[in-house]
């Protein structure tokens, strides 16, 4: 718990959670993607493969762009945090998750915090799914 009472989520319960909103699988070993993957090998041409990808949007750039795509969010910026409010419907009720990140002013903790940001917003529509 936090200083003002309520539950703070550990990173494997967000990325599950934000999973759960984003419609991507999850299994014992926590969230993945399937992406096709050209393959080849020298004199034989070739081929396309689905290789599984771990999911997790903390850290990658481009995953938690999609899921901020996929979700429909906003995201704001000021000097000192980044804010991230997504608009989703969730089993027909109208909720408007967001969540607010600080940082410092070094450039990786603005993808970092954007990125957690995104995430946040996301497990809060995944918690609202029944």
């Amino acid at each position: 718990r936090n200083g003002e009472g309520r539950c703070v989520m550990g990173d494997r319960e967000i990325l599950e959670l934000a999973a759960k909103a984003a419609g991507v699988k999850i299994d014992d070993d926590g969230p993945y993607v399937e992406r096709p993957v050209i393959q080849s090998e020298f004199g034989k041409g070739n081929w396309v493969e689905n290789v599984r990808f771990n999911w997790n949007p903390i850290q990658s750039d481009s995953e938690a762009f999609r899921l901020m795509i996929a979700l429909g969010m906003d995201v704001m910026f000021s000097p000192e945090n980044v804010e991230v409010i997504a608009t989703q419907h969730a089993d027909g009720d109208f909720v408007s998750p967001f969540a607010l990140e600080s940082w410092t002013l070094k450039p990786q903790d603005t993808y970092a915090a954007t990125r957690r940001a995104i995430v946040r917003a996301a497990a809060e529509i995944g918690r609202a799914m029944k």
